[in-house]
């Protein structure tokens, strides 16, 4: 059996790149919002939209990104928080970007082209650490 924990493991350098790279990218998404102080008003607005208890999901969202990414990387609960990284996509698309369109910038703005790259990237890095049922 092939080591599955690791920033780059043997044989899957390509999409542990993508991994690494969507885990920076959303690691100072969490970061940023943490120095900034941009977790009450995002608690803010899903409480608005009637999430309950929206500030405890505003900071769980928060680490996440934040927290939840450096263990992605790491090579640890990859599938599990993976899932959790493609569900906040999902729903920033659904509550923030989908009535915006398509593009982020350029023809639209702040549209949901990104989110569904990020979807991708983390349901491709969930999809490569899935075991394998054929002895490698």
């Amino acid at each position: 059996m092939q080591q599955m924990i690791g920033v780059f493991r043997k044989g899957h350098f390509a999409i542990d790149v993508v991994k690494v790279a969507a885990c920076a990218i959303m690691f100072t998404h969490g970061v940023h919002r943490y120095l900034y102080g941009e977790i009450g008003p995002l608690g803010d607005v899903l409480a608005q939209i009637g999430f309950p208890f929206a500030q405890v999901q505003a900071n769980l969202v928060n680490a996440a990104e934040t927290f939840g990414t450096v263990l992605i990387a790491l090579g640890v609960f990859v599938r599990s928080l993976c899932a959790v990284m493609i569900l906040i996509f999902v729903t920033g698309i659904v509550i923030f970007h989908w009535q915006a369109g398509f593009f982020i910038v350029g023809p639209g703005e702040g549209g949901w082209e990104f989110s569904a790259l990020l979807i991708c990237c983390f349901a491709a890095v969930a999809l490569d650490y899935w075991p394998s049922r054929h002895a490698d």
